[in-house]
């Protein structure tokens, strides 16, 4: 599937479950060292995962331990993360436009500015993390990001900030303990594109003799939006259509439910009152960007 050079750095790799012939059973995963100039290899941890499919990404484990993120700032690792390869020359985060990757960034690298920052720090106060969104994950319209910030430097306080595309998604202030976090977003309000985007930290006030924080893991999920709770009745006659107007909807029309085409009425506000119809009418909402 996957070969490495190895030098003190942790490493994914993704794959089709029906490429290696995965059946529902038993299976076997194999690791082969090939070669080398050391007399052994030692391995921290082996991991397999099944990707949840609207997994978009996940930086780190899960696991109450940040050891497989490098030490923050100086030479080690730089504010941005490249976590799936790309042209982000375009795509700017709260440093400055990304780089064109033609690979991944390890969570770990001791011999380059490679490697994701265990925490964030006054003089380190932000990372962004670089990634691609499919159209099926961009089409499901809202995006749920978690992590657990842990580990805080004692007698520490700080007011966080997490951002998409430089739009602010949400702010925690007065954290000044382990905390989860867990939120989610509309996709269309950050510009979420289909391709290259990014996601940003950012610590942006610190109280305290020891002002950093830091992380157990971060993921991203892409998430379908909830219904839109439409209320129908009969008032004199007539059909009432009400809906939610506090979402950006906008009702359709459509005499053939089959091949349409679906019309935009963009003056209907609710509620509407709809007389009997001559002929057959439907209706339905469509979220606008």
């Amino acid at each position: 599937m996957n070969s490495y050079a190895v030098n003190n750095r942790s490493y994914r790799a993704t794959f089709s479950a029906s490429a290696v012939n995965a059946a529902a059973g038993g299976n076997v995963l194999t690791v082969l060292r090939t070669g080398g100039t050391e007399a052994y290899l030692t391995v921290d941890y082996l991991r397999l995962a099944v990707l949840d499919p609207n997994e978009v990404f996940t930086i780190g484990y899960e696991n109450l331990n940040q050891s497989e993120f490098e030490h923050e700032g100086g030479t080690r690792n730089d504010p941005n993360f490249y976590f799936d390869p790309g042209d982000y020359s375009e795509v700017s985060g709260l440093d400055g436009a990304g780089l064109n990757r033609s690979t991944s960034e390890p969570f770990q690298s001791e011999t380059d500015s490679e490697g994701f920052p265990r925490a964030l720090v006054p003089s380190r106060p932000t990372v962004n993390i670089f990634f691609q969104l499919s159209a099926e994950e961009q089409a499901r319209g809202r995006l749920r990001f978690r992590t657990r910030l842990q580990w805080l430097g004692t007698g520490s306080v700080h007011d966080m900030e997490f951002l998409m595309n430089g739009v602010s998604v949400q702010t925690l202030n007065g954290v000044s303990a382990n905390t989860d976090v867990d939120f989610q977003f509309d996709a269309a309000a950050v510009q979420a594109v289909d391709g290259h985007n990014v996601f940003s930290v950012r610590q942006n006030n610190v109280t305290g003799a020891s002002p950093w924080i830091q992380f157990d893991f971060l993921e991203l999920q892409a998430v379908l939006s909830e219904a839109v709770p439409i209320a129908v009745e009969t008032l004199g006659g007539a059909q009432q259509i009400n809906w939610d107007s506090t979402g950006n909807w906008i009702l359709q029309t459509t005499t053939n439910l089959v091949t349409g085409p679906w019309i935009d009425q963009p003056a209907a506000v609710p509620p509407i009152s709809i007389p009997p119809p001559n002929p057959v009418k439907y209706y339905r909402l469509k979220q606008q960007p």
